[in-house]
């Protein structure tokens, strides 16, 4: 009992101290998932933004698309030179000479 009386203040001190180190230990830990979590939450929604700005964009462009006019058929041998069909056939016999 004497032992107690004696050393009580120092081992509770000791206990103290141990208790905030081991304490802050957890805390740091846990701190440091939250960060990482939150990290990880700022990325996917980072990344959900980009998908659905890829899909306005695509949806954007089809609108668009739709709005030009059908253009005729065109066979690459009889194409006017001004045009894509024309600047192929141009290309094509540059190609095999």
């Amino acid at each position: 009992m004497s032992f107690l009386l004696r050393w009580w203040k120092p081992i509770a001190v000791i206990l103290l101290i141990a208790s905030f180190y081991f304490g802050g230990m957890y805390q740091g830990h846990h701190g440091e998932v939250q960060r990482q979590a939150v990290k990880h939450s700022k990325q996917v929604v980072k990344d959900q933004k980009a998908v659905t700005r890829r899909a306005e964009v695509r949806s954007h462009v089809e609108q668009e698309t739709q709005k030009l006019p059908e253009a005729p058929i065109q066979r690459i041998g009889d194409a006017d030179p001004v045009t894509a069909a024309g600047k192929l056939r141009a290309w094509a016999r540059d190609k095999d000479k």
